[in-house]
């Protein structure tokens, strides 16, 4: 069992947050237990765990968690194991403080008393032109986003972990996510203190030249992190395999799939799932005349949507070579080490928005005192 408390202090002279007069002040507190009984001449092993956690801007959240784990074989080599848990994500401190103004939109975070605007979207100005002479034109594009929920998950696992001969070992397992009141943002027209805008204050910014996006207008385009209302649901496998070919050879690979169904989703709602559907490694490594050790790896990840609060972009896919050498040198407690990453060079780009990540390489030496 056991216990967290974190304190936040969040200064930025109003420059990222919504401090301008003091820090502010937030906090989480949260408490644990797990209790594990093993069945069966230890072959079967149960446990329930709980956590309790405390937020000062959220009602308190309980997540309990129950696993089972059944070793079966001669030499307990095969491990069937499923589990079961629900857990709350808060709100990052961005999410609910953030106030940063890049123009063409305004990032508001969202913890006092909720948002109400209009999601047009595509089209702006003819259904604001056609709303002045008919109010009632606006009607199927009112939006509201209730104040900031903790998102709940309950996930579903199940796996094998064992060896199928003495060469071959194999880990696999699959998984379903369900969230409710998933965090995501939504971009609409409102103002900045949560109310809807007037018809008049629509016909003012929607006749000048760049509407919505006058830095000293209280209506705006906002961009206000919200709970999605539907559920949404994940779900995802991953197989890892290794081969022991011979002492200075064993061969790696590993495969995972992560899915976001986004088909109940409203439009225009970012989920921040940042995930690659499909990635792969394949590699070996192995220890030669005793003291040289070596890994070489592929990596390759498909490209996917990125979304960050700033910037929406689609990656490429990326992929890099990696390896590693070592020479031990046991009488005096050292290992030489070489290695690198992305040794081809590939122009990967990981974070959209972000920087080519290149060849990095490096020398060293490892002292392992006694």
């Amino acid at each position: 069992m056991g216990g967290a408390y974190r304190k936040f202090r969040l200064g930025s002279n109003g420059n990222l947050y919504a401090d301008d007069n003091a820090r502010i002040q937030n906090h989480e507190l949260g408490s644990y237990a797990q209790l594990t009984q093993k069945l069966l001449n230890e072959r079967l092993k149960l446990a329930v765990a709980g956590r309790v956690d405390a937020l000062k801007n959220f009602e308190a959240a309980f997540s309990p968690r129950a696993s089972a784990l059944y070793s079966a074989g001669e030499n307990k080599q095969h491990n069937f194991r499923a589990s079961y848990g629900r857990a709350f994500r808060s709100p990052t401190q961005l999410d609910q403080y953030i106030r940063l103004d890049v123009r063409q939109v305004l990032l508001l975070g969202n913890v006092d008393n909720g948002f109400q605007g209009y999601n047009i979207g595509a089209g702006t100005r003819a259904v604001l032109t056609a709303a002045q002479s008919n109010p009632a034109v606006l009607t199927p594009y009112e939006y509201s986003a209730a104040a900031l929920k903790l998102e709940r998950l309950s996930t579903y696992e199940v796996g094998y972990k064992g060896t199928l001969s003495e060469k071959l070992a194999i880990d696999a397992n699959y998984y379903q996510s369900y969230y409710n009141d998933f965090i995501g943002a939504q971009r609409f027209i409102g103002n900045r203190d949560g109310s809807r805008p007037t018809l008049a204050q629509l016909a003012t910014e929607s006749g000048k030249a760049q509407p919505f996006q006058d830095a000293t207008s209280s209506t705006r385009i906002l961009q206000v992190w919200t709970n999605a209302r539907q559920e949404v649901r994940t779900y995802g496998a991953a197989l890892g395999l290794s081969y022991s070919v011979v002492r200075p050879l064993t061969l790696t690979a590993n495969y995972s799939l992560n899915v976001l169904d986004k088909s109940n989703l409203p439009e225009g709602f970012q989920t921040f799932f940042n995930t690659p559907k499909h990635k792969y490694n394949v590699g070996a490594n192995g220890v030669a005349f005793n003291h040289l050790s070596y890994a070489v790896n592929y990596r390759w990840a498909q490209g996917h949507l990125y979304e960050l609060p700033f910037a929406v972009g689609e990656l490429q896919d990326y992929s890099s070579v990696d390896a590693y050498v070592g020479y031990a040198i046991p009488k005096l407690y050292t290992t030489v080490q070489a290695g690198g990453s992305n040794l081809l060079d590939a122009t990967n780009t990981q974070v959209y928005g972000g920087p080519n990540i290149g060849r990095l390489v490096f020398v060293g030496l490892l002292f392992d005192i006694k």
